[in-house]
Order: C-alpha cells, then sequence, then structure tokens
C-alpha cells in the first residue's frame, strides 16, 4: 500500500505538474481573451466553445476511456495486440471526426437551426477542425497514459495551450482579437502538437494492418467498450455547459461572458480531476479482490481532498483576484464562483469513481444516469435562466453536480459490494477481459 501510494504521488505529481501548468495557461489564455474582446463577442464564443466542447466529445473521452482501459491491460503483455487496439481507434476517430465534419460544413444552416443560434454558423468551419484536431491530439496522448509514461505525457501534455497562449498575444499584438480568430487559434494548436508528436507513435502503429482477423476483432473489442463511453461523455459535458445554452436563449451575451469568467476561474479544479482520472483509472484496470478496489479507493480519495484543499483560496477571496484580473466589469461574477465552487468540489471528489463503472462493466449504467440527468437539466435550466438569471444558473449547476455526484458515487458503492466483486466469471484480470469480445456487452 505505501510503495503503491508513493507511486500514484509520484505520478499524481508529474501529471499534475503539467496540468498545472495547463491550468495556468488556460487561465492567461481565457484572463487575455475577457481583457481583449468586447463583452458580447466574448459572449458569443463562450457559446461557440461550449458547442465545441460537446461535440468534441464524440471523438473524445467515450472513445480514449476505451483505449486507455483496454491498451494497459495489453501493453505489458502483447505489443502487437495493443497496437492493433490503437490502430483500431485511430480509424474509429476518423469515421467519427469525418461525420463531424460533413455535418457542420456541409449542413450549416441545418445544425445552427438545431443549436437555436445561427449566428454560430461563421464558426462552424473552425470548430470543425479543432474538434478533429482535438481527436487526434487527444488519441496520441492516450497511448502514453496507457504505457503509463506519465513523464511523457507530463512534458506534451500542455503542448497545445502553450501554443495557444503565444499565439493570443501575438494577435493582440498585431492585428487584434476576434471570436472567430480565436477559434482558428484553437485549431491550429491541436494540428501543431498533432504534427510535433505524431512520427513516433506513426513508427509504432505502422507495421499493425488495417485489416485482418486480429485487427477486426480489436475493433470490435473497442466499439463495444466504448459505444457507451461516448454517450456517457457527450451527455455528461452537455450537462456541464447546458447552463451557457440556456444564458444563451434567456440572457444577454454580456450575461453569458460574466457566467463564463466565473467558470474559467474554476476551471482549475476540474483540471484537478482531470488529472487524478488521469493517473488513476488506468490503476483500477488491475484490480481483482476488494481489497484492491479499496485500496485504490482510499489512494483516490486522499488525493481528491488534497486537491480541494489547495483549492479554497479561489471562494475565499474572489473580491480581490477578480477586479484585478478582469477588471471591475466582472465583479457580478463574484457571487457566482460562491455557487459554483461547491459544485466542482463535488465533481472532483466522486468523478473518479466512474473508473470503477467502467471495471464493473456499467458502461451503460453510467451513459443511462448521464443522458438522465441530461433530460432533467433542460426544463431546470430554462426556468432558473428565465427568472433568476445568472445566480438561478449557477444555483441550478450546483444541484446537477451534486445530484450526478451521489448517482455516481451510489452505483460505485453498490458496484464494490463484496458478493459483485467476486462473481464466479470474473476474470483474472478483474475488468476489461482481453480474452473475449463477450465481456463487453
Amino acid at each position: 500500500m505505501k510503495k503503491q501510494l508513493q507511486r500514484d504521488f509520484q505520478h499524481i505529481f508529474w501529471v499534475g505538474l503539467s496540468t498545472g501548468g495547463n491550468a495556468l495557461l488556460s487561465f492567461i489564455a481565457g484572463m487575455l481573451l475577457v481583457r481583449f474582446l468586447p463583452a458580447a463577442e466574448y459572449g458569443l464564443l463562450s457559446v461557440a466553445t461550449a458547442v465545441l466542447l460537446v461535440v468534441q466529445e464524440f471523438v473524445g473521452r467515450g472513445i480514449n476511456d476505451g483505449l486507455v482501459q483496454l491498451g494497459t491491460i495489453h501493453a505489458a503483455g502483447s505489443a502487437e495486440r495493443t497496437c492493433h487496439i490503437f490502430k483500431a481507434g485511430l480509424l474509429l476517430k476518423c469515421l467519427s471526426c469525418i461525420l463531424i465534419m460533413a455535418l457542420l460544413i456541409g449542413f450549416p444552416s441545418g445544425v445552427g437551426r438545431l443549436l437555436g443560434f445561427n449566428q454560430l454558423k461563421a464558426s462552424f468551419p473552425a470548430l470543425a477542425m479543432a474538434i478533429t484536431g482535438y481527436g487526434i491530439w487527444t488519441y496520441m496522448l492516450c497511448w502514453l497514459q496507457a504505457h503509463m509514461a506519465f513523464g511523457r505525457f507530463a512534458i506534451l501534455q500542455p503542448l497545445s495551450n502553450i501554443l495557444r497562449t503565444v499565439c493570443y498575444l501575438a494577435f493582440i499584438a498585431t492585428v487584434g482579437l476576434g471570436w472567430i480568430p480565436v477559434l482558428w487559434i484553437i485549431a491550429a494548436s491541436f494540428w501543431i502538437a498533432v504534427g510535433v508528436t505524431a512520427p513516433p507513435l506513426w513508427r509504432a502503429l505502422r507495421s499493425v494492418p488495417l485489416h485482418g482477423p486480429s485487427f477486426n476483432r480489436a475493433f470490435f473489442d473497442l466499439w463495444r467498450c466504448t459505444r457507451w463511453g461516448i454517450l456517457s461523455a457527450v451527455a455528461f459535458v452537455a450537462l456541464t455547459r447546458m447552463d451557457i445554452f440556456a444564458l444563451t436563449h434567456y440572457a444577454s451575451a454580456t450575461d453569458v461572458a460574466l457566467y463564463n469568467a466565473a467558470w474559467q476561474v474554476l476551471i482549475i479544479i476540474d483540471l484537478a480531476t482531470v488529472t487524478i482520472m488521469t493517473v488513476m483509472i488506468p490503476k483500477v484496470a488491475h484490480c481483482s479482490t476488494l481489497h484492491g478496489f479499496i485500496s485504490w479507493l482510499g489512494r483516490t480519495l486522499l488525493m481528491s481532498g488534497a486537491a480541494a484543499i489547495l483549492t479554497l483560496p479561489l471562494v475565499m477571496c474572489p473580491q480581490w483576484y477578480i477586479p484585478m484580473l478582469f477588471g471591475d466589469q466582472y465583479t457580478a461574477s463574484i457571487p457566482v464562483i460562491h455557487i459554483l465552487y461547491w459544485g466542482n468540489i463535488l465533481g472532483l471528489m466522486a468523478f473518479p469513481l466512474v473508473g470503477i463503472l467502467y471495471t464493473r462493466h456499467a458502461f451503460h449504467v453510467n451513459a443511462g444516469l448521464q443522458v438522465l440527468l441530461l433530460a432533467v437539466s433542460i426544463p431546470v435550466y430554462a426556468m432558473a435562466a428565465q427568472h433568476k438569471g445568472i445566480i438561478g444558473v449557477a444555483w441550478a449547476t450546483l444541484a446537477l453536480r451534486g445530484a450526478n455526484a451521489c448517482l455516481i458515487t451510489g452505483l460505485a458503492g453498490y458496484l464494490l459490494k463484496p458478493e459483485r466483486t467476486f462473481s464466479p466469471d470474473q476474470n483474472s484480470d478483474g475488468a476489461l477481459s482481453a480474452k473475449s469480445t463477450s465481456e463487453f456487452s
């Protein structure tokens, strides 16, 4: 236990250092956008990036988690099997990206009407390129995560944000910023990062053909493993950004800007959540006993608790840093920060437990929970935004995040019951079977 904890903290340190740098860069980039974009344009950008965050999950975390889970199991034993899985993942991501690009570029008016915000049409080409770049970029990071190469992961993870921040500064110093150029900068940062990191991964995968029984089985396994994860990820991110969509319909662009400024401040907590999930989810794939799961759970909660304590200054003194960073016109964001903070903390403590749901074959249950909460959130956010503005939406976000955290925690606890952990058909891997595709149904 002690050695495992030390190793976990080493991995957390490197990934946390990288994510901390990433968070700092994201914060600086967000501050530059708030400072140098008019509030109305920043509001439009907030809506466009909310769409980006939701749609990119079709090529993001759902597929990524499956790649990491399957890749982790085989990385130490069968390099060829791991390569087949990752080549299958590349094909799955490319097919998804082609479909998204066809919809955004081929049918902009229809998609704009579906979103209820036709002003976004001008941003669709940039959004399509950003989504595709994000999908390929995160695919490469998954390779490092599956092989637990967290040192290299920590070096490469901030690359796109470094490029983005440098480009923002260059534009501010020369031609100035606009919300559409910002989206093209985001897209370019992903693709440049892909170009820098692609050669080593391609050398590892180029000998694996895109056909044959082994590849076909790997593709089928990955699809069976990720289909519910994709639905879950898209529904979850749509749930987290439904606040912006509601404000878009019932409030002004300035109100959207005020709310999103508060969200930018608290994104550091979500990045801490992602850091812990990045390190701990591959490790839970090897748990096969109740003691192993409890040990993993204790280490995960310890790290989440430490991160929660370190972020307390964000909620204790926003009246000091908001005027200094964003300007006096954003002081109306302070009450929103006080409310949203606790929702983010609930997520920090509960969301890493999703790893237990995946390893206990509860993909479909987690997806169902997220879809249910998303359906509930639509009328809740609509009423909150219409009657109470940004404060009402903040309270709705806290309530929905609390409900999500309770559901995930309750389900994880149920799945850790001894009679379920030691079920007769439990394979030696404890989580995802490397032997039979039927495990993923």
